[in-house]
């Protein structure tokens, strides 16, 4: 599928932060000390490089979250935000229709990206083409359900940047998973659900409540809440679920931003087999769940119930997740896979049983 001949996203946006740009003459907006210029391309730095939240940025800075908001504003019409906006270099229908034929997928969308090694620039590629796919089926009364991740995230601020020109009505946005991190920030799961319902004017539904309960029992506790339980079967019912797809390194965000999955506890998934998880549901090489206490603490839909919405959008890409997204495609549990380019071509020669050589 050529996502790329669509008129809203299909340009790479890539974001510059030019320290040494002098300041626009004429911009009388927002004068700036020498601090305030040396904080503004720090904030840039964090936000469109690095990818954090305003919310994160200012409490990282110490300042609050309208002023980090002004700095990014200012940055760009003083130039030291560059928007640079050009065509991808190459479209990859091949590698599409290949991998929906060896995987047995509905639809495979394959972006363009210059650089495999650097995981920011995968993810913002990756986070473009999944918002274009989102545009492209976007409809009346639509419901989708949304997992978490950074591509996801990516996918959100992707659709933020683009001016959405087809008019919808009574779309609707639902939390399948809760909170991954303390609920008093901005976590991805509730951002990014909030970040789309902004561009779409859709009505959203938040899950108050962990993604990982701390017992078995607190979690029966929490699916008790008839608040909790009635988004939870709203997300069940959705047309359309956009899930991330994660690996099981000590470097993964579940464990860098939540305290309530330790290493120890995903080593000893990953001894079991596990390849990967979706929406915090861990999976073997054949996308077969791996039973455990962890589990048994997710607050959000299963696999099983993920599988059963009616079109599930696998969004992810990376070389370090190759075997994961392959055991999602084994076991079935995505019917359209988005991702980079680099990532299909290695999956389609697993697939063929080639050996893959990383140069």
């Amino acid at each position: 599928m050529n996502v790329h001949a669509m008129s809203i996203c299909s340009l790479l946006r890539l974001f510059q932060v030019n320290p040494t740009n002098p300041v626009s003459q004429g911009s009388a907006e927002m004068v700036l000390n020498a601090d305030d210029q040396r904080l503004m391309v720090k904030v840039a730095r964090k936000y469109y490089e690095e990818e954090m939240t305003q919310a994160a940025i200012a409490e990282f800075y110490g300042v609050s979250r309208q002023k980090v908001q002004r700095l990014l504003d200012q940055g760009k019409k003083d130039g030291i935000v560059r928007i640079s906006i050009r065509p991808p270099l190459h479209l990859h229908e091949k590698l599409e229709s290949d991998l929906e034929s060896l995987y047995g997928l509905r639809e495979a969308v394959v972006v363009d990206t210059e650089l495999c090694g650097i995981p920011g620039m995968v993810r913002t590629s990756i986070g473009i083409g999944a918002a274009e796919y989102l545009l492209k089926i976007l409809k009346d009364n639509l419901k989708i359900t949304i997992s978490w991740g950074e591509t996801l995230l990516c996918m959100a601020k992707a659709l933020v940047r683009c001016s959405v020109a087809k008019k919808t009505k009574n779309i609707t946005v639902i939390q399948g998973l809760g909170f991954v991190s303390e609920p008093s920030i901005d976590s991805h799961s509730c951002e990014i659900v909030n970040l789309i319902a902004g561009v779409l004017d859709a009505k959203k539904y938040l899950l108050s409540a962990p993604g990982i309960a701390a017992t078995h029992e607190a979690r029966e506790v929490f699916l008790s809440d008839p608040n909790v339980s009635e988004v939870l079967q709203i997300a069940r019912c959705a047309d359309v679920a956009f899930l991330g797809i994660g690996t099981l390194t000590p470097d993964t965000m579940i464990i860098k931003k939540n305290d309530s999955i330790s290493w120890s506890e995903m080593k000893a998934l990953k001894d079991r087999g596990a390849v990967g998880d979706i929406a915090l549901r861990y999976y073997d090489k054949d996308g077969r769940l791996v039973p455990s206490v962890v589990d048994k603490r997710v607050v959000g839909l299963a696999l099983d119930e993920l599988r059963n919405i009616k079109t599930v959008v696998g969004v992810a890409g990376g070389l370090e997740k190759v075997e994961a997204i392959r055991g999602a495609l084994t076991g079935k549990l995505i019917d359209v896979l988005v991702t980079d380019c680099f990532t299909a071509r290695e999956l389609l020669l697993l697939q063929s049983g080639e050996t893959v050589c990383h140069d």
